[in-house]
């Protein structure tokens, strides 16, 4: 297959890395950086006391739950922000993480190397695109802290304490965990209060995009060890499709005792070093930091004047299908990355260096090194090409590790030099180094070019799961570029016309689980009866008399907690030949994502044997907190609240055998109801609900799970959209799922004054008291248009545009995403955009932000339809039927939209007795549908979708061509 076929038309609109900054172990700066890899310096050290527990978290044995063998680690310093650099405010540094906070400073750097005021950054439309699945320890302490007093009452379950063993009384017993559950959260309140707010993940991104005051999208990316480059793919995306002006680039890691002890699971940490390549390379080292890179189209970055560090010219992304296991690597798909990323003007033949991804692990190396060389080597014959590898210098940075190895190639670029691998001592024997065009450097070489080529360099970067990304850079001669002008560094008019950019996008199957709702059809005949599924928490979830009783005690006011919840869901482990074993100990959010896809492929008519697997891509929007990650966070601080309750028990006079008796006791039951922990399919990482579909539907067309928090839904169908728009994939499965049920949840509402109890009439009625929470996920398949319709596949409805904008001002956020969803469509330039017949309003979690939203809307419509020529939009909104499903609302929408189209009615509101002020103050425009909305044959019907709060992503919708037959 020639390297044409696998480029993205619009590859040829190279990107300029303007700006960059970077804090690594050892090095806070990417001077300091290049000092320390050019001279071989590594950062890998024993980790101190501070940061690592050795009594209650090391053991040297191998296979011992809840221990790690490994006390390595290279580590940065946390410093207070520089605000003289950084515009912190107090509020930002009151509710975000230690780790966003320092991500947000080297946001600032990359600025001020770009020659640009992060305190007056000039181009708004900037998108923030991060890899990041968690910040640091107090988002997991407020877990512990939330979930305490239920699980720490297992203790009564332990056979010891039953039988009146150990001279401790029940009472005596029952004062003790009210002691330890008040001691630990008085501790934890403390720490975060000194440590800085738990902003969820998404923090990671909004951070920069609120303190720089910019309104493009931003989101983070998890396809674990590879999340930083996923993160700059659709960056690059972003500024070849012209959605954004510019893009910074990120990612941040945190070293955690957690990663650690899982990793120490899975058998995959070293003992003494990390060394990379080496015959005694026996597992990585955990590194962490940060790094942010400012991007811009190169054209603009010329325009401007801009210093030009270096240009990415390609980036392949790519899955390894089934594979052996979730840690073994898959050759084919990391060689699928590459071929991706190359073209004919952009030619593996020319590459002067590779830096792999290199960990340290001898599976890994010898196969990474397996695939670039049958890749590469027929390209390179006749000459040897040097190799590199950060992890000798700062370890395995985890979700930095592609941009800690970019950076490298940057500087290798730069100064002209390849240095040589820290930590390499002797070759490893299991790759044949005799036999390969590829060497690795022992000491600092100069990288001359070839013939008068600029150098070229290959990045290499993948993640468990089989999660592969591959980038090209190219060096910018200096000769190349322009002197500055008196031109403002303003933001640049879009002057790249980018084929097919507004192209529809046709959704040709879909399915769901939602709650009272295990399938599409079900989910229609629910819309229809105008029947809602709320209920009961359902056992096993958690007690709702705990909660009650500790967090509330004196308050009688609270109404029985109600949610949408999935119940009576059973996954069949024989549809998909899923070990039951796997099913049981791993996040069922994994199973019932599925099944949905399972469906999708049904409505569909396809069967996975009718696609082209190498072309197809996974998109998962979710939150990267879930009820899993909670048991997990429980089962993790099992140690520390073993030490507390030991000093406890003996304090009461129980002796120490009896002591450790109890407490085994109850590490068993504990991990039996929550086996999170020995979890074998990689749920602590929620990439895992991408990689579970790639690997079972042996898909190679990459996959990444996104966090954009309530507007998640919506952020993954853009990033879906622009992978076809590109060419990158022919078809994607764009999913979104949300299970974050727990007693954290209601305890949250019930503080913040947002939950009500029955009846729920929602925030379109006069009275309106919001919805219950809810979980479940949705599936879209997803083609280009014209492929679709090549196909004959049958078309449910046509996404027409996505627009996305951010920032605090709600009103003036949403109506910006409206204004680029109509820019972004086929009517951008047309006097006669399209109009909604409906709006929905997917996220409901306030009266404030619908009321922010329809303003916003009205506004818009008004400018581009002052004569008011529809005047009957009906406001909807899934939420009515099963519950305000957070990171999924968007998917619920527009699912519930499809079904809609399908019978040519749309369901009511049926629950609003009086329509609220706020709407029917704009009575000559907008209504609420009592009644189903039916319309006729001969209609074309349109919808508008809405979600997100920060972020605000709009989508248009329509009705497909109902003439056509399939």
């Amino acid at each position: 297959m020639s390297l044409q076929d696998y480029s993205p038309f619009n590859s040829d609109i190279p990107v300029a890395i303007v700006g960059m900054a970077c804090r690594l172990p050892g090095a806070d700066d990417y001077g300091a950086f290049w000092k320390n890899i050019s001279t071989g310096v590594s950062s890998v050290q024993k980790v101190s006391g501070e940061r690592f527990d050795r009594e209650l978290f090391y053991d040297p044995r191998k296979g011992i739950v809840n221990k790690s063998y490994s006390d390595l680690g290279a580590l940065i310093k946390y410093r207070p922000i520089d605000r003289s650099i950084c515009p912190m405010t107090d509020e930002l540094e009151a509710t975000h993480d230690i780790v966003h906070r320092n991500l947000c400073e080297v946001a600032s750097r990359a600025c001020i190397d770009a020659g640009l005021d992060p305190f007056r950054f000039p181009v708004k439309n900037t998108g923030v695109y991060i890899g990041n699945t968690r910040a640091g320890n107090v988002g997991s302490n407020q877990v512990v802290s939330m979930t305490l007093p239920e699980t720490i009452r297992y203790l009564m379950e332990t056979e010891t304490l039953r039988r009146g063993n150990g001279g401790v009384t029940l009472p005596s017993c029952e004062r003790i965990m009210a002691e330890v559950v008040r001691e630990v959260r008085e501790r934890h309140a403390s720490q975060s209060n000194s440590a800085g707010g738990v902003a969820p993940a998404n923090g990671a991104a909004n951070i920069i995009s609120i303190a720089h005051k910019l309104d493009g999208p931003c989101m983070v990316f998890n396809s674990a060890c590879a999340s930083s480059l996923q993160a700059l793919s659709q960056a690059v995306l972003g500024l070849q499709l012209g959605h954004i002006d510019m893009a910074f680039a990120g990612g941040a890691s945190f070293f955690h005792t957690d990663t650690l002890v899982l990793f120490s699971y899975a058998h995959s940490l070293a003992t003494s070093r990390s060394c990379p390549f080496d015959a005694e390379a026996d597992g990585l080292v955990v590194g962490e930091g940060a790094i942010v890179l400012l991007l811009k189209r190169l054209d603009d970055a010329l325009a401007c004047g801009d210093t030009v560090h270096a240009v990415i010219r390609g980036i392949g992304v790519a899955s390894d299908g089934k594979g052996k296991s979730l840690w073994a690597p898959r050759k084919e798909g990391q060689i699928e990355a590459m071929r991706r990323a190359y073209r004919a003007d952009v030619n593996p033949s020319d590459i002067g260096f590779i830096e792999a991804h290199a960990t340290s692990t001898a599976l890994g190396d010898a196969t990474e090194m397996e695939a670039i060389n049958d890749y590469f080597g027929e390209y390179v014959r006749g000459r040897s090409v040097p190799l590199g590898s950060t992890k000798g210098n700062v370890g395995h940075t985890i979700e930095v590790a592609g941009l800690t190895s970019l950076l490298k190639a940057v500087l290798c670029m730069k100064n002209r030099t390849i240095p040589p691998v820290a930590g390499l001592k002797t070759l490893s024997g299991k790759i044949p180094w005799d036999d390969i065009p590829f060497h690795v450097p022992t000491a600092p070489v100069e990288w001359r070019q070839l013939s008068d080529k600029p150098r070229l360099a290959a990045v290499n970067s993948f993640g468990i799961g089989g999660l592969n990304v591959h980038v090209v850079l190219e060096e910018f001669p200096e000769k190349a570029a322009v002197s500055k002008t008196s031109t403002p560094r303003t933001g640049n008019k879009r002057r790249i016309t980018v084929k097919n950019e507004s192209s529809p996008i046709a959704i040709i199957g879909f399915g769901n689980i939602f709650p009272g709702a295990l399938n599409s059809a079900s989910y229609q005949e629910l819309l229809e009866k105008d029947a809602t599924r709320f209920t009961h928490v359902p056992a096993g979830k958690f007690n709702e008399n705990i909660l009650r009783d500790f967090f509330f005690p004196n308050r009688n006011d609270i109404p029985p907690f109600l949610g949408g919840f999935i119940e009576n869901y059973q996954y069949d482990w024989r549809k998909n030949r899923i070990p039951p074993k796997q099913i049981e100990n791993a996040s069922p959010l994994q199973f019932m994502i599925l099944d949905a896809v399972n469906e999708s492929f049904d409505v569909a008519g396809l069967a996975p044997g009718d696609i082209d697997r190498k072309r197809v891509g996974v998109v998962v929007g979710t939150s990267f907190g879930s009820d899993f990650s909670v048991q997990l966070g429980v089962t993790l601080f099992l140690p520390r609240l073993q030490k507390i309750l030991e000093q406890k028990f003996a304090e009461a006079g129980m002796n120490e055998r009896t002591i450790r008796q109890i407490l085994q006791e109850y590490a068993d039951i504990l991990l039996k109801r929550m086996p999170a922990l020995i979890d074998e399919t990689g749920s602590f990482t929620v990439s895992a609900l991408a990689s579970r579909i790639t690997k079972t539907f042996d898909l190679m067309g990459g996959a990444v799970a996104i966090d954009a928090e309530n507007a998640s839904s919506f952020a993954s169908i853009q990033c879906c959209v622009d992978q076809l728009r590109s060419k990158m994939n022919d078809m994607m499965i764009c999913i979104s799922g949300q299970q974050d049920m727990g007693a954290g949840v209601f305890e949250s509402m019930v503080k913040h004054e947002a939950y009500s109890g029955a009846p729920f009439n929602g925030w379109f009625d006069q009275k309106g008291r919001g919805y219950p929470p809810a979980e479940g996920c949705g599936v879209l398949l997803l083609k280009r248009h014209e492929d679709a319709l090549k196909d004959h596949n049958k078309i449910f409805g046509l996404i027409r545009s996505v627009g996305a904008s951010s920032g605090i001002d709600r009103y003036r956020t949403h109506k910006k995403s409206l204004t680029r969803a109509i820019e972004n469509s086929e009517h951008g330039t047309s006097k006669h955009p399209v109009l909604p017949d409906f709006v929905e309003l997917a996220t409901q979690t306030c009266l404030e932000e619908n009321v922010h939203f329809v303003d916003a809307l009205a506004d818009f419509l008004h400018e581009i339809d002052p004569v008011c020529s529809k005047n009957d939009i009906q406001l909807v909104s899934p939420a009515s039927r099963i519950g305000n499903m957070g990171n999924a609302s968007g998917m619920a929408a527009i699912i519930k939209t499809l079904l809609a189209f399908s019978a040519d009615r749309y369901p009511s509101e049926s629950e609003v007795q009086k329509t609220a002020t706020y709407i029917s103050r704009y009575k000559d425009r907008f209504g609420v549908p009592k009644q189903p909305v039916p319309w006729s044959a001969d209609h074309e019907c349109h919808v508008y979708l809405n979600a997100g709060s920060y972020n605000s992503y709009s989508i248009i919708v329509s009705q497909p061509d109902r003439t056509r037959t399939y």
